[in-house]
């Protein structure tokens, strides 16, 4: 009995720090960030994910720079994408589909804390 309950606990703690991890990095960037559109010039391949090459304007300055961040999608060329782009660095951005990969890694990972929760201090 005393063995599956720090078993469930384990996994809550486990669940909680990678749901709170995405949680965190999600609003980094959203707190941190400028909402503007940029045109995708170029999609680059990288070994684990996709980088989108973009060209945006802030306070009428263009800028043309790689993503920071990889994600799981891919960027069709010429099309324009939402970014979020660094207050204090204006070289530094991530797109949308970004914000999107966090929100579902959060889903996926808040899913079975809260069942983890529910199964071990409500049901029993």
């Amino acid at each position: 009995m005393i063995n599956a309950i720090s078993e469930m606990i384990f996994d809550i703690v486990i669940t909680g720090i990678i749901t709170l991890d995405f949680l965190i990095l999600y609003l980094n960037v959203k707190i941190n960030s400028v909402k503007t559109v940029g045109i995708c010039k170029k999609n680059l391949a990288c070994s684990r994910g996709n980088k989108g090459m973009f060209e945006y304007e802030i306070d009428g300055i263009k800028h043309y720079n790689a993503e920071k961040t990889m994600h799981l999608g891919t960027f069709k060329i010429e099309q324009k994408y939402t970014i979020y782009v660094n207050k204090n660095n204006h070289e530094k951005f991530v797109s949308k589909k970004v914000l999107i990969d966090y929100m579902i890694f959060i889903i996926f990972s808040g899913i079975p804390f809260l069942f983890f929760c529910y199964a071990t201090f409500i049901h029993g």
